[in-house]
């Protein structure tokens, strides 16, 4: 690879990304805890291009395209739901190097 020639290029798009991902255990959790499964419909209602059940259900997430759309969502949802925290968090550009996390 020619260093002085190398960009960064995005592997899909956010849209894309949605139509690909899925979380097989879902179905099982939203089961025993329809709750969650209102939560989700309701952050995709909210605007996120994608809302998952992250690993084996310790958080649910949507993504947003812009902050503001995030900022939006997190007030409209907080309204709905006011006994759940909604946080507002950034993807990495890169994986954190280990000298750098101390």
């Amino acid at each position: 690879m020619n260093e002085s020639c190398y960009f960064s290029t995005p592997i899909c798009s956010l849209e894309e990304l949605a139509t690909l991902s899925c979380n097989d255990f879902e179905r099982t959790i939203f089961a025993q805890y329809p709750v969650l499964g209102k939560i989700r419909k309701d952050i995709e209602a909210a605007g996120a291009t994608v809302a998952r059940l992250s690993g084996s259900g310790g958080t649910l997430f949507g993504l947003f395209s812009t902050e503001c759309e995030a900022h939006s969502a997190r007030h409209e949802l907080t309204k709905s739901w006011p006994h759940v925290q909604f946080v507002i968090t950034e993807t990495l550009d890169s994986q954190p190097q280990p000298s750098a996390l101390g």
